[in-house]
């Protein structure tokens, strides 16, 4: 049976989205479930090295990773998809909020002052279909790997990176702080240039 791992981060974990992704079902995948709390103590390398994140194949990731208004450094869970898809591309990464929903946000959190029905309906009918859609193309990566694997004209170095990535094996592929910190720079800047246009 094929396995996907979903991983959800958040420094304040919510409860009913915890509950349904803990006994998410898809198809005759073996769904394993794993929560991180982010702590906001912590940089995003921390949080980029924790082995949960390495190994993921589905994260959902909260928009606002910092509640806490005392904390040294903050950053959105827009920019940390955008630090995981370049540590580990083969990563899906879905940000959800509770607030409006922004440039790079998939869906929403629950909330029984705007949504109606259980979270239960809510998560099923808003976030299941966008995590469907990850899981496949976290299907879709690994059968091309084994193609990859089998193809004798393409490098066998190159095709071995490409399947451990896809097992989280291949940690970082060369990226260094200061390459993540020019991403987080950009994505800034973007923010910014959308707000005023």
């Amino acid at each position: 049976m094929r396995q996907v791992r979903i991983v959800y981060v958040d420094d304040d974990l919510d409860i009913e989205l915890s509950k349904f992704l803990g006994s998410y079902k898809y198809d005759s995948i073996d769904v394993r479930y794993e929560e991180v709390q982010f702590n906001p103590s912590e940089d995003y390398l921390q949080l980029l090295c924790n082995e949960s994140i390495t190994t993921a194949n589905v994260i959902i990731i909260d928009s606002k990773l910092f509640e806490d208004s005392k904390a040294k450094k903050k950053f959105s869970g827009e920019e940390m998809k955008l630090l995981i898809k370049k540590a580990f591309p083969f990563i899906e990464v879905i940000v959800i909020t509770s607030n409006e929903i922004n440039v790079g946000v998939n869906t929403s959190k629950y909330s029984q002052r705007k949504h109606t029905g259980t979270p239960s309906e809510f998560y099923n009918s808003q976030l299941s279909p966008i995590v469907v859609h990850a899981i496949n193309n976290v299907l879709v990566s690994r059968d091309l790997a084994d193609k990859i694997k089998k193809n004798k004209g393409i490098d066998k170095l190159l095709a071995e990176r490409i399947v451990d990535s896809l097992d989280g094996e291949d940690r970082f592929d060369g990226i260094s702080k200061s390459d993540i910190d020019s991403v987080i720079e950009a994505f800034k800047s973007l923010q910014s240039d959308l707000k005023e246009a």
